[in-house]
C-alpha cells in the first residue's frame, strides 16, 4: 500500500498526470468544435476515465502536502497554493454531480415554475395493472464512439430490460436500394404550398388534400386520383383529368388528355388544377431507413426528411419477449414519449430535455425590446418579472437584462433570448452550488501565488537572487570580452604602444568622423544605408546601447 501511495504521489507521476490532463482538454476542444458539446462531454469531460484522472491529481496533491510538510507556517504560501487546487477540484465535483442548467420560457402575463434542462435524459415509464414505474437517467451521447445504456428492473411481477442498440445523430429518413425491398417512388409534391419530398411505396397512397397519388393501393377515393402502376418494368399513370407538363431536360411544355396508360417520366413537372408533382427517381427495390445525416450518402440513396432530431433505437425485453422501438429527441427540446406494448406492459421511452420544477414562480409582466435608431437591429432587451415565493409569502418585482442577473436561493436567471413577436422571453437558469467553491479556490490560488513570488523568505526570492547574480556576472564577462576584442583588434603587437593607439582612436577629428558616418554601405540583407546607421545597429545588438564608454568618455559609433 505504501509503495502504491509513493508511486501515485511522486513528482514524476504528477508530471505525467498533468501532461495527460493538458492533452485531454486540448483534444476535447477539437472534438467540441467538430462534433459539438455533447460529444466532448461524452468522450472527455464527463467520461469516467477523466474523473479518475482528476481524482489521481487530487490524491497526488494531498500526498505531497503531507510528504513535504507544507502545512507548516514556513511553507504557508506553497500550502495555500496547493490547497487552492483541491478546493477548485471540489467545486468542479459539486458542479458535476449536483449543479444543473436550463432555460425558462415565459409569455407576457403568464408564469412559470419549472425549467427545461440543458442536459439530455432518457426517461422510462412503465404501466401495468394500475401500477406505474418511472426512471430517468442523464446521458451524454457521442457522435464519434459507441454509446451504451441499459436499465433492468422488476415491475408488476415481470422482469424488464431496456437496452440502447443504436444512436443516430441528426437523423434523416432515406430511401436505400435493397434487393429485398419494394418499389418506391421518389416524388416532390406541391399541393397548395411548398414542395414536399415523399417516398411512396407500392401499395400506399399520398393524399395531397385536393387530389390523391395512388401507387397500387387498391383504395377507393371521393376526389381526383392519379393512379401509378408498373408495366413491363416501367412506370405508367392513369388519370381522368387533363394534365400539363414541363420537361426539364429540353424545357418542352404541353398538355396531356385523360388517359389510362400514360408514361410516367422522371424529371418532368406534371400540374393539375390542385397542385403539381415531379418524379425525381424510381427505385424498383428499396427500403426506408433512418440514418445519420453526417454519413456519406451511398449510391442510390435518397434523403426524404431532415428535422434536426436525433434517433435512438432500443430493445425492450419483458419476461424474455423482445421488441425494438425507435424514439426521436433533440437537445434543449422537451422529450416526447413514444409508447410500446410488450407482454401486457405499456412502456414509454423519451429522450431530450427534462422538466425540472422550481420552489418558486416567475411571472413576466412586460418584455421590452429597444432598437438602434433608424434600424430594426435590437440594441437591448429586458424582462420585467415578479418573483413569487408562496412558502415565504414573498412577492418581489425585478428587471432582468444584460449583466443584470436575478439571484435567488442559489438560482441565477440571465436574459438569453426572446420570442419573435416580442411578447415572450427566454431566461437562462443556472443552479450551481460549486461556483462559490471555485471562487474561493481562485482567490486562494492568487494569494498563494503572489505570496510565493514576493516573499523574500521563500524559494522564488532565492531563485530571483541567483538569477540576478548570474545576470551581473554575464554582463561583466560580456563587457570584458568586448573591451578585449576592441583592444586586440586595434593595438599593435608591442604592448607598450597600446595607450598611444587608444589616444589615436579617440583623437579622430569631428569632420573626419562626420564624413565617415555618411559613407554608404550594404548590410547583410542587401539594403544600402550609411555606415553610421549600421554601426548603431551592431553596437546596440552587442552592447544593448547605442553608445560606448571608453575611459569614462561616452562615444557614439562614428566616434569609435
Amino acid at each position: 500500500m505504501s509503495k502504491l501511495l509513493s508511486l501515485i504521489g511522486s513528482m514524476k507521476t504528477m508530471a505525467v498526470l498533468m501532461l495527460v490532463f493538458a492533452v485531454a482538454i486540448g483534444y476535447a476542444t477539437f472534438i467540441e468544435n467538430d462534433y459539438g458539446t455533447m460529444t466532448a462531454k461524452a468522450d472527455v469531460y464527463n467520461a469516467r476515465w477523466f474523473e479518475v484522472l482528476l481524482g489521481l491529481l487530487a490524491l497526488n496533491l494531498i500526498y505531497n502536502i503531507f510528504k513535504f510538510k507544507m502545512y507548516t507556517l514556513k511553507k504557508a504560501p506553497i500550502f495555500i497554493f496547493h490547497v487552492a487546487f483541491l478546493i477548485i477540484l471540489i467545486g468542479a465535483a459539486i458542479t458535476r454531480y449536483i449543479g444543473f442548467e436550463g432555460t425558462m420560457h415565459i409569455r407576457e402575463g403568464h408564469s412559470a415554475s419549472s425549467i427545461l434542462s440543458s442536459d439530455n435524459y432518457i426517461m422510462i415509464e412503465a404501466k401495468s395493472g394500475g401500477n406505474t414505474y418511472r426512471y430517468d437517467h442523464k446521458i451524454y451521447l457521442s457522435k464519434r464512439n459507441k454509446n451504451s445504456f441499459e436499465h433492468s428492473f422488476s415491475f408488476d411481477g415481470k422482469s424488464i430490460d431496456i437496452e440502447l442498440l443504436e444512436y443516430i445523430p441528426d437523423a434523416v429518413e432515406k430511401v436505400v436500394a435493397d434487393p429485398n425491398g419494394k418499389p418506391i417512388l421518389d416524388l416532390m409534391i406541391t399541393a397548395g404550398g411548398q414542395g414536399k419530398p415523399v417516398a411512396l411505396e407500392e401499395g400506399k397512397y399520398f393524399d395531397g388534400g385536393m387530389f390523391v397519388l395512388d401507387f397500387n393501393s387498391g383504395m377507393q377515393f371521393n376526389k381526383p386520383v392519379i393512379k401509378v402502376f408498373i408495366k413491363n418494368g416501367k412506370l405508367y399513370m392513369a388519370h381522368e383529368m387533363k394534365l400539363t407538363y414541363f420537361r426539364m431536360a429540353d424545357r418542352q411544355k404541353g398538355e396531356l388528355e385523360a388517359s389510362n396508360n400514360e408514361a410516367f417520366n422522371e424529371r418532368t413537372l406534371y400540374s393539375t388544377g390542385f397542385g403539381s408533382f415531379v418524379l425525381r427517381g424510381f427505385y424498383p427495390k428499396a427500403v426506408k431507413k433512418i440514418v445519420s445525416n453526417d454519413e456519406k450518402a451511398a449510391p442510390r440513396m435518397m434523403k426524404m426528411n431532415s428535422g434536426g432530431m436525433d434517433a435512438l433505437r432500443f430493445a425492450v425485453t419483458v419476461d424474455g419477449k423482445r421488441k425494438e422501438m425507435m424514439i426521436f429527441g433533440q437537445s434543449g427540446i422537451q422529450a416526447e414519449p413514444t409508447l410500446l406494448f410488450n407482454n401486457g406492459v405499456q412502456i414509454s421511452l423519451a429522450f431530450g430535455a427534462k422538466e425540472i420544477p422550481l420552489p418558486f414562480t416567475i411571472k413576466l409582466t412586460d418584455f421590452i425590446l429597444k432598437r438602434y435608431p433608424g434600424s430594426m437591429s435590437p440594441a437591448s432587451y429586458e424582462s420585467d418579472v415578479i418573483l413569487i415565493d408562496k412558502r415565504k409569502g414573498l412577492t418581489m418585482p425585478y428587471r432582468i437584462y444584460m449583466n443584470h442577473v436575478l439571484d435567488y436561493e442559489g438560482y441565477r436567471f440571465f436574459q438569453a433570448s426572446y420570442d419573435r413577436d416580442e411578447k415572450g422571453t427566454v431566461l437562462s437558469v443556472n443552479h450551481d452550488p460549486g461556483t462559490i467553491w471555485a471562487y474561493i479556490g481562485y482567490i486562494l490560488l492568487g494569494i498563494g501565488l503572489f505570496w510565493s513570488l514576493f516573499s523574500k523568505k521563500h524559494r522564488f526570492a532565492h531563485l530571483l537572487q541567483k538569477a540576478q547574480l548570474a545576470r551581473e556576472k554575464k554582463s561583466a564577462c560580456a563587457a570584458a570580452l568586448l573591451a578585449f576584442i576592441m583592444i586586440a583588434s586595434s593595438a599593435p603587437l608591442q604592448a607598450d604602444q597600446t595607450p598611444q593607439n587608444i589616444q589615436a582612436i579617440t583623437a579622430v577629428s569631428a569632420e573626419h568622423a562626420e564624413k565617415f558616418a555618411r559613407l554608404v554601405v550594404q548590410d547583410a540583407q542587401g539594403r544600402m544605408k550609411p555606415i553610421d546607421t549600421l554601426a548603431i545597429e551592431v553596437l546596440a545588438k552587442i552592447h544593448r546601447s547605442a553608445s560606448l564608454n571608453v575611459n569614462g568618455i561616452k562615444l557614439s559609433p562614428n566616434q569609435v
